[in-house]
This record gives structure tokens, sequence and C-alpha cells, in this order.
């Protein structure tokens, strides 16, 4: 199989892939997974779990830098300075909301831009949509209540007295993943990733 080596060090290789459509999904889906990771650098102590075989804690390091990277590379632009297929697609999906701010990354030579919008109720909804206009993703803000019944019963399992906040649900093709952080007292807070049938992929322990 061949590689593709993102252009940090220290160097992170994901398979190559057959469409830039698809490799841009692959490298924002390890952006966005790992980057809510990056409050163990900030934090005194904080545990991992992560109920996938493959991840382990070494790749916490690069994939932080990888992170902070295509961050350091976001450039603000507004919606008239994306392509017009990227435009047609950020408007179709905006949902009737405001479209407050969109950014660009450059990723590999492949350009990624992910628009926020807005709505009533301090809502957001972010849209990643690629050059050529493909859809990579959405992801928006929801509460508990919004979430299906198996993800609801797997956070309620995970509360110890605490209360479930800034919830949001991530959808990328036939795939819904949702994310939730958890206020517990007199336990480290938690941010959980669940699948949409309720398995819980990954926590975060985060102890002050």
């Amino acid at each position: 199989m061949d590689y593709l080596a993102l252009s940090v060090q220290p160097r992170i290789c994901v398979p190559s892939l057959l469409s830039a459509e698809a490799e841009i999904r692959t490298l924002d889906r390890i952006y966005q997974s790992f980057s809510r990771s990056l409050i163990l650098a900030s934090s005194s102590t904080a545990t991992l779990r992560l109920n996938q075989p493959q991840t382990t804690m070494k790749y916490l390091l690069p994939l932080a830098i990888l992170s902070t990277t295509l961050a350091s590379h976001a450039a603000e632009i507004r919606l008239a300075d994306c392509p017009p297929e990227a435009q047609k697609t950020i408007q179709q999906n905006s949902r009737g909301g405001r479209i407050d701010d969109i950014e660009s990354y450059s990723i590999q030579g492949k350009m990624l831009y992910v628009a926020d919008v807005e709505f009533a109720g301090n809502r957001d909804l972010k849209i990643h949509v690629a050059a050529d206009g493909a859809l990579v993703k959405t992801r928006e803000d929801i509460t508990l209540a919004d979430a299906p019944e198996a993800v609801r019963k797997a956070i309620e399992s995970k509360l110890s007295g605490g209360k479930a906040y800034d919830m949001e649900k991530e959808t990328g093709g036939d795939t819904v993943t949702y994310y939730v952080e958890i206020n517990r007292k007199g336990s480290p807070d938690l941010d959980l990733t669940i699948s949409s049938d309720g398995k819980v992929l990954s926590e975060i322990e985060d102890v002050d």
C-alpha cells in the first residue's frame, strides 16, 4: 500500500487515496478526531481512554502538532472568495442560518473550506466543503434531547451526578458521531465520543 506523508514533523502517514475529496475527508477526520485531545497540553493531569485498539498514546503528540499546524495555516475568507462549487454547497447546507465566517485550509495542496453558520438560540453549524463542492461533513450544536436514545443512554451512564453540555453531532457521509462534554461534581470532567448506535468510542478525563 502506498502512503502519503503529511508535511509536519514528526512524520505522520496515512494511506494514499483515490480522489482529492476522499483525501481531504481522511485528513480532516484525523484532525477533528484528535483536536479535542489537545486538552492534554493545557491541563496538569489528564486520562485518555480510546476504545479503538489501533489508536494509542504515541499518536497524541504528532497529531497535536498536526492540529496546531493546520490551525496556523487557516485563513479567514469571504463566501465570495470560495470556488463557485464550494459556495453552492455551503449555501445549500446552511439551513437558512447566517453564514458568519469561513476558513480555508490547504492540506497537501488540496483546499478545504469550513463555513461557520449561526442560528437562533446560540447554535452553530460548521460545513466542511472541498474545493470541487463535495460535502466533506457537517458538525452542529445539539441538545441531549436531540440525540438518539442509544446515545442518550450512553451519556447518562457516564454522568455520575454531573451534567452534559456542549453537545455536537458530526455527519460525514453515512457516518454520524456525537461529541459531548460532561461536567461532573466531585469527579474529573469528561469528554466523550459516541457512535450513532451508542458505542463509546473514546473518553477523556480532565483533572485540573
